[in-house]
C-alpha cells in the first residue's frame, strides 16, 4: 500500500489533509482490496468526509482502474450546490433552462434523447452536462436520479453516498405507491378525520396483490398508448428548423409527455411492489391525511390517501448494491443497520475540541402530548434567557409546526422568526438577515451549516420523535419493537447538535430543554456516538 500512501496528497483538492482523513482513506482501501463490498464511513462534523470520499473515489478510478464511480447523496442540495471539486454532475432536469423555448427547462423538453432538436439545442446546458457526465469515470448525481435512470445505475461499479443516514427513508419513499381508490365508495362520511377509520378498516381486508396485478396490466396499456400518442404528435409538429410549433402545440405536447411519464413511473413502481410482495418483504397499507392537488379547485386540499409502503429497506438496498463492486455509506450519524448488516465500519474521531461543542441537558419540562401546552411558556422563557447570553443568532429545533407556534405565542419581539410551512428557505433567510434573532425551526436538524461567530446558540426545545399518529410508524414499531423509532430519534438529536459548530476553530453550545430526553437517553445510550457522550453535560 506504500504507493497509495505516497499518492494520497495528489488527489487531495486542498493543501493538507485534516487529522484522521488519510487513515480513514487507507482503511477503506484496505477493505476494498480485501473484497469488502459495503463500507460505512463514520465521520462526524468537520472531519472532512466529503473530501475523504472524493479522494477514495479518485484512487479507485486512477490507481485501481475502476470505471464508473458515482458520488451521490439523499440530500439534493449537497449535489446541486455543494462543493464537489469540479466533478461532472447531473442534477434534476428542472435546473437546466431551455435555450430554444422561452420558459422551458430540460424537464419540459419536447425532444427525446435520440432527437437532434433545433440548432439551438447543440448548446443545450442539459445535453452538455450529460455529455460531460457520461464521458467521465467519476461523476456526481442526485440520488433520486440515480435510482430511476438505468443508463446510470446499470453502468456504475463504485458508489459513494454522502449523508447516508437519510438513505433508508429515500429507498422507502421510492417504493411507496398511492392506491387509486374511490374514498367516497369506501365511506359515506364527509369529514376527512372521520373517513380515516373507515378506510383503515377497508384496507384490513383488501387484496393488495390482486389490485396491483390489475393496476400493472392497465398501466402497461396506458404506457404503450400514451407513448405512441406522444411520439406521433411530436413527429406531426416538428420539422427541424423549417417550422416552429406554435405555443399551443408545445403546450399540448408537454401535457402528453407529462401524462406518459406519470403512467411509466406508476407502472415501474407497481411492478416493483408486486416483486416485493412475492419476496415476502414486510409492508403496510397505511392511511394518512395529506395535502393533495385538486384539479377541480386548482389548489392543494386535505384528503385521505391510502398507500402501499415497505416497512424496511433491506431488499431495496440489496437491489441498489447488487451490481456494484463497492459502496461507501458516509455519515456523522450513520444508520447503516437499517439497510444492511453486511457492512464494515471505518471510524473517524471528532476533530473539534469538546470545549467548543458542549451539549447541556437543561430540562425545563417534558414536551410530550400531555404536558406541552403548560410547559411551552416555560420553554419560551428559557429560550429567551439563553439567547440573551450572546444576543446573536439562536436556532431552536421545535420538532413540529404546532410546537413552533406554541412557543412563538409565548415569545415577543421582532427578533423572533417562526418558520412557515410553505416558506421554509424564506423563513431561514429572514432570520439570517436580522442583526440578531431567534429562529423557531422545523426539520432543520440536518442539511444546514451555521458556522461562524454569528451562531453560538443551538437549542432543542422538543425531541424529534417520529409521529405516533402516523399509521406507517405504528406498523414499523410493531415490526421491529421500536428499534427504528429509537434510532431515528437518536440520529436526529445528534444531527441537530452539529448544526452550529462546523469547524475545528468554531464554537457553539447546545441546550436540550425537553425533559423527555433524560429517560430516552438512559434507555438508548448505545445509540449515541462517543463524540456526543463525551460532550453531554447536565445542568
Amino acid at each position: 500500500f506504500i504507493r497509495f500512501i505516497m499518492n494520497f496528497q495528489k488527489y487531495n483538492p486542498y493543501q493538507d489533509f485534516r487529522a484522521g482523513q488519510e487513515k480513514a482513506i487507507q482503511q477503506m482501501l484496505d477493505l476494498y482490496e480485501k473484497g469488502q463490498k459495503i463500507i460505512e464511513l463514520n465521520a462526524p462534523t468537520a472531519s472532512g468526509k466529503t473530501v475523504s470520499l472524493y479522494v477514495f473515489g479518485r484512487i479507485l478510478e486512477k490507481e485501481f482502474g475502476l470505471k464508473k464511480i458515482m458520488f451521490t447523496s439523499p440530500q439534493v442540495a449537497l449535489i446541486e450546490n455543494g462543493n464537489l471539486f469540479n466533478l461532472p454532475k447531473l442534477v434534476g432536469k428542472r435546473n437546466y433552462k431551455c435555450r430554444a423555448i422561452e420558459g422551458y427547462t430540460a424537464e419540459d423538453c419536447p425532444f427525446s434523447a435520440k432527437d437532434d432538436g433545433f440548432s439551438t439545442c447543440e448548446k443545450c446546458t442539459y445535453r452538455l452536462a450529460k455529455y460531460a457526465f457520461k464521458n467521465s469515470d467519476f461523476g456526481a448525481v442526485t440520488f433520486k436520479r440515480y435510482l430511476v435512470d438505468p443508463s446510470i445505475y446499470s453502468e456504475t461499479k463504485g458508489l459513494v453516498v454522502d449523508e447516508s443516514s437519510e438513505l433508508e427513508g429515500q429507498l422507502l419513499d421510492n417504493s411507496t405507491i398511492d392506491l387509486d381508490l374511490n374514498i367516497n365508495v369506501i365511506t359515506k362520511k364527509k369529514r376527512i378525520s372521520e373517513q380515516v377509520p373507515d378506510v383503515k378498516q377497508f384496507l384490513n381486508n383488501f387484496n393488495i396483490k390482486e389490485y396491483l396485478i390489475k393496476q400493472r396490466d392497465s398501466l402497461q396499456i396506458s404506457v404503450n398508448t400514451s407513448g405512441k400518442n406522444c411520439r406521433e404528435f411530436r413527429r406531426g409538429i416538428f420539422d427541424g428548423d423549417k417550422r416552429r410549433p406554435t405555443k399551443d402545440e408545445l403546450r399540448r405536447l408537454k401535457s402528453r409527455k407529462i401524462e406518459y411519464n406519470n403512467f411509466h413511473r406508476k407502472y415501474v413502481s407497481t411492478c416493483n411492489a408486486l416483486r416485493y410482495i412475492n419476496l415476502d418483504v414486510p409492508y403496510a397499507l397505511v392511511t394518512d391525511i395529506q395535502e393533495v392537488w385538486n384539479d377541480k379547485t386548482r389548489r392543494k386540499e386535505q384528503a385521505v390517501v391510502p398507500t402501499f409502503k415497505l416497512l424496511n429497506a433491506y431488499v431495496p438496498f440489496g437491489d441498489l448494491a447488487a451490481s456494484l463492486n463497492c459502496i461507501v455509506l458516509a455519515s456523522g450519524t450513520p444508520t447503516t443497520e437499517l439497510v444492511t448488516t453486511k457492512h464494515t465500519s471505518v471510524k473517524v474521531g471528532h476533530p473539534i475540541p469538546v470545549k467548543n461543542r458542549l451539549i447541556y441537558y437543561d430540562p425545563v419540562g417534558s414536551m410530550n402530548y400531555q404536558n406541552r401546552d403548560k410547559v411551552a411558556p416555560l420553554i419560551a422563557s428559557r429560550i429567551q434567557q439563553l439567547h440573551d447570553t450572546y444576543c446573536k443568532h439562536t436556532i431552536v429545533h421545535c420538532g413540529s409546526y404546532y410546537i413552533a407556534n406554541l412557543i412563538y405565542q409565548n415569545l415577543s419581539g421582532e427578533h423572533v422568526v417562526c418558520q412557515e410551512p410553505d416558506w421554509r428557505e424564506g423563513s431561514l433567510e429572514k432570520w439570517q438577515k436580522k442583526q440578531e434573532g431567534i429562529f423557531l425551526s422545523v426539520r432543520f436538524e440536518e442539511g444546514i451549516s451555521l458556522d461562524g461567530p454569528n451562531y453560538p446558540m443551538n437549542i432543542i426545545a422538543k425531541l424529534p420523535f417520529p409521529n405516533l399518529g402516523n399509521s406507517w410508524v405504528e406498523s414499523r414499531n410493531k415490526l421491529d419493537n421500536w428499534q427504528w423509532y429509537a434510532m431515528t430519534t437518536a440520529c436526529l438529536v445528534q444531527q441537530a447538535c452539529g448544526r452550529t459548530t462546523r469547524g475545528p476553530n468554531d464554537f457553539s453550545e447546545t441546550h436540550i430543554l425537553d425533559g423527555s430526553f433524560g429517560p430516552f437517553y438512559y434507555r438508548n445510550k448505545h445509540l449515541f456516538h462517543d463524540w456526543f457522550i463525551e460532550a453531554i453535560r447536565t445542568k
